[in-house]
């Protein structure tokens, strides 16, 4: 939380030693009185901060009310974990997969699986029906699978492939691993910090005029991740053929397709970093409004109330969207991509012609 904020609650903390008493120059005195309990008096002594003495709250909410009161310290340790521990496989079709043990380790689960569910999931392996033994078979080991499974040709079968549920490899951005010259890839595993910052531009479109833009920008994992693979940012040479069907013949390479285009004249307004606090008006009446108009869930700093909370950038989607999850409350995360609750998120006019007014810039002739 905010070190005043901090300071403010402490000091209504009675200290156990007394230091912080009156008697001694701090804000606590002590008020005696006496209870009864089960006809019993007892004495009761509270330390209470004195009226006159103990900080004023309300004007350090009043002062701070545009400041989030939480500050999350994010490790810059460069040992951290860069992905997920687990290794993908990719197909033909860029789809990833995931081994998997064929039954479940936990011995709960263990007791409800079948030997209909063994040939359900050998059957989704590619494996043929004359290959699998028996139900009869398959019920023997499962009492004792303390090995392999063995197919009716001894091929042993411990492990099996699950569908991937981070996306495919057809866009390799925010995958690292080993691209072979034959296409197998190996040791693929899906990075946590995906994207960098999401950038929002204005650029003129001789059709249209002046026009809000959203552009992406990779993290430096990312990068560094398309480099290990061997997969250029730039050009098609060297690219998947499912990522060059991906890319289509509009896009010329996978900066194009990734980041977007914009207008040969435009100017950087804005941007959203993983991190980013804004405070939201979460209120029904502003909610409804929002689904009717199109507008922003955005508190001006004049416009301060108590249906207001802090929501924090927790993450920048590849649709060009930003994730925001409430900081203080264990509220519904969700996702905001309009162009126009964007620009009032940083405080910027709906109207990019008017974005561009206040700017000073002009449109080219």
């Amino acid at each position: 939380t905010h070190h005043r904020m901090d300071a403010a609650v402490l000091s209504f903390i009675p200290p156990g030693a007394g230091l912080n008493s009156v008697m001694y120059g701090g804000i606590f005195e002590e008020i005696r009185s006496t209870k009864e309990i089960n006809g019993n008096k007892i004495r009761v002594v509270k330390m209470q901060a004195a009226p006159e003495l103990k900080p004023d709250l309300s004007a350090l909410e009043k002062d701070s009310q545009t400041e989030c009161p939480v500050i999350n310290i994010r490790s810059k340790s460069k040992c951290k974990p860069l992905g997920d521990s687990t290794f993908w496989s990719v197909d033909k079709k860029g789809e990833t997969w995931q081994r998997t043990t064929l039954i479940p380790l936990d011995k709960d689960e263990l007791k409800d699986f079948t030997p209909e569910k063994i040939r359900e999931k050998l059957l989704d392996e590619g494996k043929t029906a004359s290959d699998i033994p028996s139900d009869k078979e398959l019920e023997k080991w499962l009492r004792n699978p303390k090995y392999s499974l063995h197919l009716k040709d001894g091929q042993p079968i411990r492990f099996v492939h699950k569908k991937g549920s981070k996306g495919d490899f057809k866009n390799p951005v925010g995958w690292s691993g080993i691209l072979h010259p034959n296409g197998k890839i190996d040791q693929l595993r899906k990075l946590d910090l995906v994207n960098d910052r999401l950038e929002l531009w204005v650029g003129f479109d001789p059709k249209k005029g002046w026009q809000y833009y959203k552009r992406i920008i990779p993290s430096k994992d990312s990068m560094l991740g398309l480099k290990r693979l061997g997969i250029p940012w730039r050009g098609q040479k060297g690219l998947p053929e499912y990522t060059v069907q991906l890319l289509g013949k509009k896009c010329k390479d996978l900066k194009v397709y990734y980041c977007g285009t914009l207008p040969k004249y435009s100017h950087k307004v804005g941007e959203f970093k993983k991190g980013d606090c804004f405070l939201l008006d979460v209120s029904e009446q502003n909610h409804k409004k929002q689904n009717e108009e199109g507008t922003a869930m955005f508190s001006s700093d004049i416009n301060i109330s108590s249906v207001n909370e802090w929501f924090e950038v927790s993450a920048i989607t590849t649709d060009k969207r930003i994730e925001l999850k409430p900081i203080i409350t264990d509220g519904k995360k969700f996702l905001e991509g309009n162009m126009s609750n964007l620009a009032q998120l940083l405080k910027l006019p709906i109207s990019p012609e008017e974005c561009a007014q206040q700017n000073g810039w002009k449109a080219p002739r």
